[in-house]
């Protein structure tokens, strides 16, 4: 017993490192750069400047955060040679694949040299909607404002609307706004921005949660192999406007029922037709391992929101623990995805 275990852990350390070793091999192979920008997500600042989601800027971020050094110093560090040369490649796997963030370095590397268009799709939210609309009436879409001029904001209706960040993730710029705020945009900051209706908790949810704005469905989908159709779903609930930072995420077992913080349960409607419309949308983008869905459940039906390639699993893998860590795939799928790939 004792040499089985002994041998087992042996074994799992070998796949790690040959599957770390393939990754690294490939992304050398694949020239990673620092300051490709190319379709990749952005943000827009408070001063109107278009900040670019680079490798440079993410890990100039993620090294200040980490440290506490300010972002220009962790930015100088980057530039270093032996920054591009040697360590890019391993910080590049240990800061996603060793947080369940495998798939971010798969996307970015790989499918997005190898489908443009349709990861494109997924870094604007515009673009999403249209890519999946459902003829088949599996979920609604909400109604979106294009708003080109000062006429089409005072056209539009008296309240509140939801804006959020077409070309980012994260709930970065999630908020209410009426017309004035709309107004006082500049109009770049406009073409950065989503303006869409207010979404209501289905009456059922908003009974069990009547502190809480919209709630949503987080559904993660893998494809690391052609025959996968495994999934992992989350309920997301927020204090404010939903953001990966602060959610909570309650997971939802095979009948979509979930346990609330005072420990009573509640099942969510249309729980069913939000996995099959899950499964529906990541058919659609096959070559894609891992991509998270997240739907809105309303008095009116299931409303598809958007998908993500990021999809904040590293976030909620401690929040959802234990029962994620079942879902959650290896490095030996990596890499055996990757080498699939032929490249």
């Amino acid at each position: 017993m004792f040499l089985n275990s002994i041998y087992g852990k042996a074994t799992k350390i070998r796949q790690k490192i040959h599957s770390g070793w393939v990754l690294m091999q490939t992304v050398a192979k694949m020239g990673l750069s620092l300051d490709d920008g190319e379709n990749l997500y952005r943000h827009i600042d408070d001063s109107d400047n278009v900040i670019v989601h680079t490798s440079r800027y993410m890990f100039s971020r993620e090294i200040s955060r980490i440290t506490g050094i300010s972002y220009n110093l962790a930015e100088k560090i980057t530039h270093s040679p032996i920054f591009a040369k040697i360590l890019l490649p391993i910080a590049f796997i240990l800061m996603k694949s060793g947080r369940n963030n495998a798939h971010v370095v798969v996307d970015l590397v790989f499918m997005r040299h190898l489908y443009p268009e349709i990861y494109t799709t997924f870094v604007d939210k515009a673009k999403q909607h249209s890519f999946f609309d459902s003829n088949n009436r599996l979920f609604l879409r909400t109604k979106r404002y294009h708003l080109k001029s000062e006429k089409d904001i005072l056209n539009l209706p008296e309240g509140k609307i939801f804006v959020k960040n077409r070309y980012s993730g994260w709930g970065d710029d999630c908020d209410t706004v009426n017309r004035e705020d709309i107004l006082r945009m500049s109009e770049k900051r406009r073409n950065y921005l989503v303006f869409e209706d207010i979404l209501h908790n289905h009456p059922q949810i908003q009974r069990a949660m009547p502190d809480f704005p919209l709630v949503t469905i987080r559904i993660w989908t893998q494809r690391w192999r052609t025959d996968q159709r495994d999934f992992f779903a989350c309920l997301l609930v927020g204090k404010r406007i939903s953001n990966s930072l602060d959610n909570q995420a309650l997971p939802l077992d095979a009948n979509g029922v979930c346990t609330m913080a005072n420990g009573t349960k509640l099942t969510i409607p249309l729980y069913a037709e939000a996995i099959a419309a899950s499964q529906w949308c990541h058919d659609r983008v096959t070559g894609f391992p891992f991509i998270g869905w997240d739907w809105a459940v309303t008095e009116d039906g299931l409303y598809f929101i958007e998908g993500n390639l990021e999809a904040s699993f590293d976030r909620y893998w401690t929040k959802a623990a234990p029962q994620i860590q079942d879902f959650a795939y290896s490095m030996t799928d990596v890499a055996n995805f990757i080498e699939e790939l032929k490249i």
